[in-house]
């Protein structure tokens, strides 16, 4: 009877893991919730100081604290159930030791339990991940596989996942009373107490009651965004390493900035591409593999979670990575600007100073002899990748910001030399300013 019962015998295998999928609505609703709650407005140095005890004391409502110490218990209660198969078998894993999640309990960092495909929330990320992809849907298909089923299951968003989509259940309520109903005891003299199990009428239960009809579980991952999140050389030149990086052209860069409508469509599209960056920087991948086919292929997300333009979609490529990813930076640096917003706020204070009204004008004349969006580019990687890698040996705030592109940068453009000397890094955010509203001017009159 024994050999009869392969899909028992595997159920019974992974069910340490598969008794973890009953938090996963919980946990999916946690991330949610912080996202909401933090998703720029938080540093990564605060997320790592707030632990789980001060985060819930910081609550104010009673019903709302009460609610995310259950929902924190069932992201603790999961992890220590699948943490050794996230950290040794899951296909997104924390790239550093110290980013390495052991136990939750109050003093753990709020930084681990916030959704990131970077640093220490990697982990929030990747259990989730590993709980839909490496749990519900791959045993999902073993059943299929064992019983021969050839239909293929409905499929369901991760925002809509209640405990009815999942093989879920507790282990005490559910599970032993199953168990315990398919035994035999029998009394023999001499012998004591000989309990024998029906196994395949066992395994026909665990099929109705947790396999039966379930759902395939498409992931979307929520991401946080930083309220200093900030790239850096040495990523990029890591993805280079495994992706050669080649430019979309202007037509094409044009394109997609006409068909994202507002900023809204912009954040949508970089926080997809942060997911991308977040795997490809340890996995690598083909550089023509089509972009919008990784997503929802490789990364397996949703169709709804999308690069919102046609034209993205159409044409960018692995290879286009790094090109996209400065376009949409660039793109909301010029949006906020124009808006009389903050284009760049984790840049330091020293970095923006205002340029004297006595050099606006030669700055204004300057920069209509440079080409004024190959200059957008490259300043945003300034801005936005280097700044901070400058300054570890330097003091650099009263470099000539022309020099500073050339020299620090390795800028080739026609035209810097003639930007004014007294322009400084110190003024690279009011300069930002100044050539986003130059360019804004230039297309209305073109």
């Amino acid at each position: 009877q024994h050999d009869q019962c392969l899909l028992l015998k595997t159920f019974l295998k992974e069910e340490s893991k598969l008794r973890a999928l009953q938090y996963l609505p919980d946990i999916i609703m946690l991330q949610r919730l912080l996202v909401d709650k933090y998703n720029r407005r938080i540093s990564q140095q605060e997320a790592l100081a707030v632990n789980v005890d001060s985060f819930l004391a910081g609550i104010v409502d009673t019903k709302e604290r009460q609610k995310f110490k259950k929902l924190i218990g069932s992201f603790g209660k999961a992890w220590e159930l699948v943490k050794e198969g996230v950290l040794n078998h899951g296909r997104l894993k924390p790239k550093k030791k110290e980013h390495e999640l052991n136990c939750v309990n109050g003093q753990t960092p709020l930084a681990f339990l916030l959704p990131r495909t970077q640093d220490a929330g990697t982990c929030s990320v990747a259990l989730v991940d590993y709980l839909i992809n490496c749990t519900h849907n791959e045993f999902l298909g073993t059943y299929r596989r064992i019983t021969r089923q050839e239909w293929e299951p409905e499929r369901v968003p991760m925002d809509e996942v209640t405990k009815a989509h999942l093989i879920a259940y507790d282990m005490e309520r559910d599970l032993m009373p199953l168990v315990f109903a398919h035994c035999d005891y029998s009394l023999a003299v001499g012998e004591g107490t000989n309990i024998t199990y029906n196994l395949l009428a066992l395994e026909r239960q665990i099929v109705d009651r947790f396999l039966v009809g379930k759902p395939h579980v498409d992931m979307k991952v929520h991401t946080l965004l930083f309220r200093k999140d900030v790239y850096n050389v040495a990523l990029f030149s890591r993805i280079r390493e495994r992706i050669p990086q080649e430019e979309l052209s202007l037509p094409v860069r044009r394109q997609i900035v006409s068909e994202l409508h507002d900023l809204t469509d912009v954040y949508s599209v970089l926080a997809i591409l942060d997911i991308v960056i977040g795997f490809i920087v340890s996995t690598g991948g083909s550089p023509d593999t089509y972009l919008d086919r990784y997503i929802h292929t490789t990364l397996q997300m949703p169709r709804h979670s999308s690069l919102v333009s046609s034209k993205a979609q159409q044409f960018c490529q692995l290879k286009h990575v790094f090109s996209l990813w400065r376009l949409l930076t660039a793109e909301t640096g010029k949006r906020l600007a124009i808006a009389h917003r903050e284009p760049f706020e984790h840049v330091a204070a020293k970095y923006r100073k205002e340029v004297p009204e006595k050099m606006k004008r030669k700055l204004r004349k300057a920069l209509r002899k440079i080409n004024i969006s190959a200059f957008l580019n490259e300043l945003v990687e300034v801005i936005t990748l280097e700044l901070s890698q400058w300054e570890e040996t330097n003091k650099i705030e009263d470099y000539e910001l022309g020099s500073a592109l050339q020299d620090l940068h390795g800028s080739e453009l026609d035209g810097l030399d003639d930007m004014p000397r007294e322009v400084q890094l110190k003024h690279i955010i009011a300069c930002w300013v100044m050539a986003v509203q130059l360019e804004a001017d230039m297309m209305r009159m073109n």
